[in-house]
């Protein structure tokens, strides 16, 4: 028989497919019969030859791409030659269509789904395993448990949570110990744990939620999900953020009871080399400090700073000029070197650009609501965005915001996911 082993795609189980798809092709060939093994994302986009002689062709030559080390998706995708978006790579459809059979050794999303054994049945297709309809289903593990329950089929109890909005604490509270705790709907293990204390559940939660290179927001006690806002999808797979639904006190009682010299150290609330917290001294003591300009108030100068890297949008005191009233930073010129200071009200805005965008998610090209955090300390704050040319992204703020700064990360959330962030730019409106 003509046999076409269909493995890897963009799964997360990518390696596993490429893995047990070569072993499925080598006992074929032993068996018998011509066998192409193919990658079902890259296709045949190596193979030069005629698909009229593919079967007969040494399977070196099938346009395979067998690597059983761990799958950097976002590698995978900028390495294909077709510029689709299309999950067929190369001439998959016409060499799967010349086989006598397609052997599936696709595993996760990618080809446990439905989706491709849809595509199979469609054009008369054949395959092993089952139909798209049973393939969809069982792929969805809480949809495969309440179709089966009713039908007598002896299944645990379980209960369906959606990471976007999933409340940790909540979990923890209602959740019977011990428990399993796995993604809705991935195979081969991954993201699969088995929680026996609250710490491990906790852990275990983090752990199904980012299968697939998703961001959380973690515990709000001492959530970091700004911090990473800018990350690479990449990136964000090769990490392991065990800590995310942990607070500093069950932490440190770990560190303490596996004897890590962390559990009695001080909290640090500032940057390591600048212990001190005096920023603009350490840039004095380098030879980086701007040079002085003119403090600017009521549009007309009335005094000298030392530099505009002592100052910040929304400072209040130590601004180097008595007004007579309350007054504050307002904007910062780096070009000019001024420093403009008003009254409390002109630093509300509600509209604010961030630029440099990167992101955890495909980019938005459509406008979309969200929250944006402009602050670790501060709260997410509804929003409105549009995205636009040049990788910005233009934010409208249910209600105004006390000084966004230029500079500053603008960290973009639907729910509890982080979508990504990009920095503020110069170009803030004043609603006032």
């Amino acid at each position: 028989m003509n046999i076409v082993v269909l493995c890897g795609g963009l799964s997360p189980e990518r390696n596993v497919s490429l893995s047990s798809g070569t072993k499925i092709a080598s006992a074929l060939m032993d068996l018998g019969h011509k066998v192409v093994l193919v990658d079902m994302f890259f296709g045949l986009e190596d193979y030069a030859g005629g698909l009229e002689g593919i079967f007969d062709a040494p399977p070196a030559l099938g346009g395979t791409r067998i690597d059983e080390a761990a799958p950097d998706l976002e590698v995978v995708r900028a390495s294909r030659k077709l510029r689709s978006d299309s999950m067929f790579g190369d001439r998959v459809l016409e060499v799967c269509g010349m086989a006598d059979i397609v052997f599936m050794a696709l595993h996760g999303r990618c080809g446990e789904d439905g989706k491709v054994q849809a595509a199979f049945d469609l054009l008369g297709i054949k395959y092993t395993g089952s139909g798209h309809l049973g393939s969809a289903i069982a792929m969805d593990k809480d949809l495969t448990k309440r179709v089966v329950a009713p039908l007598g089929v002896l299944t645990p109890e379980w209960k369906l949570y959606d990471a976007r909005t999933l409340d940790p604490e909540a979990v923890c509270a209602e959740a019977a110990l011990p428990c399993v705790v796995k993604p809705v709907d991935s195979g081969s293990s991954i993201g699969v744990d088995i929680a026996h204390t609250r710490v491990e559940l906790l852990r275990a939660l983090d752990s199904a939620r980012a299968e697939g290179g998703a961001l959380y927001m973690g515990r709000p006690e001492n959530d970091q999900s700004y911090m990473l806002c800018r990350i690479l999808p990449e990136q964000l797979r090769r990490l392991v953020l065990p800590l995310g639904g942990m607070i500093k006190a069950e932490t440190r009682a770990l560190a303490e009871k596996w004897g890590l010299p962390a559990a009695k150290k001080p909290d640090s609330m500032e940057l390591c080399f600048v212990p001190d917290g005096d920023y603009a001294a350490w840039l004095d003591r380098r030879g980086d400090a701007p040079a002085p300009g003119e403090l600017i108030f009521e549009g007309r100068a009335v005094a000298r700073h030392g530099g505009i890297h002592r100052y910040t949008l929304g400072q209040r005191r130590g601004l180097g000029y008595a007004a007579g009233r309350r007054v504050y930073v307002s904007e910062i010129r780096p070009e000019t070197g001024e420093v403009v200071l008003a009254e409390g009200a002109g630093l509300f805005v509600s509209e604010f650009t961030a630029g440099d965008m990167r992101w955890l998610v495909p980019a938005p090209e459509e406008p979309f609501d969200c929250a944006v955090r402009i602050r670790h300390s501060r709260a997410l704050a509804p929003a409105r965005a549009l995205p636009l040319p040049g990788g910005r992204l233009r934010f409208t703020a249910a209600a105004p915001l006390r000084a966004p700064t230029p500079g500053q990360a603008a960290a973009v959330y639907v729910g509890s996911q982080v979508l990504g962030g990009g920095f503020l730019l110069h170009d803030t409106k004043d609603t006032n």
